[in-house]
C-alpha cells in the first residue's frame, strides 16, 4: 500500500503507466485497433477480428505497435476516418469503422454512452444522423452475433 504522499514514480510499472499517452480504442481497419493519443499519435493493437474491438477501451502503450508499420493504405483508411469524425463530434457519434458492401460506403459508427453499440449507417447519411437519432439505425451489440459481419 502506498503512504499518503509516496512518489509513483519510484515504482518503474507505475511510473511507465503515469508517464505514458492517453490511448484508448478509436477505430477499427480489419486485423488492428487503433488508437490515437492527445498528441495525435497513431498506434495500433492487432484484434483478431472486430468482435474484439471496444472504442474507448484503455489500451497500456508496451502492448501497441507504432504508426509507421501500417500499410499505406492502413494509413489512408484511418485519415478518412479521421477526417468524418472531425466533421461528426459535435453529433455525439464516433465513426469507428467502414466497410464498401455492393459496392456501396458504409460507416459504423458508436457513441460514447454505450460503446458495445454499432450502427451501420449508409456513408451518405452520416451528415443527418445524431447521436439522438440512431434508434432509427439497427444496432450490432458485442454481446450478441457478429453475424452483420459475414
Amino acid at each position: 500500500m502506498f503512504t499518503e504522499n509516496e512518489n509513483l514514480h519510484n515504482y518503474n510499472a507505475e511510473a511507465a503507466w503515469l508517464l505514458s499517452p492517453y490511448n484508448a480504442l478509436r477505430f477499427y481497419i480489419p486485423g488492428k485497433g487503433i488508437t490515437v493519443d492527445e498528441d495525435g499519435n497513431i498506434r495500433f493493437i492487432p484484434l483478431g477480428d472486430i468482435s474484439e474491438f471496444v472504442y474507448g477501451q484503455e489500451i497500456e502503450s508496451d502492448l501497441l505497435f507504432d504508426e509507421y508499420q501500417l500499410s499505406a493504405d492502413e494509413k489512408q483508411n484511418i485519415k478518412e476516418l479521421l477526417t468524418v469524425n472531425e466533421s461528426t463530434k459535435t453529433k455525439g457519434i464516433a465513426v469507428v469503422y467502414k466497410r464498401i458492401e455492393n459496392k456501396k460506403l458504409f460507416f459504423f459508427i458508436t457513441t460514447d454512452n454505450n460503446p458495445e453499440l454499432f450502427y451501420k449507417i449508409p456513408a451518405d447519411e452520416i451528415e443527418q444522423i445524431t447521436a439522438g437519432e440512431l434508434a432509427k439505425a439497427k444496432a450490432f451489440s458485442h454481446l450478441e452475433p457478429y453475424g452483420f459481419l459475414k
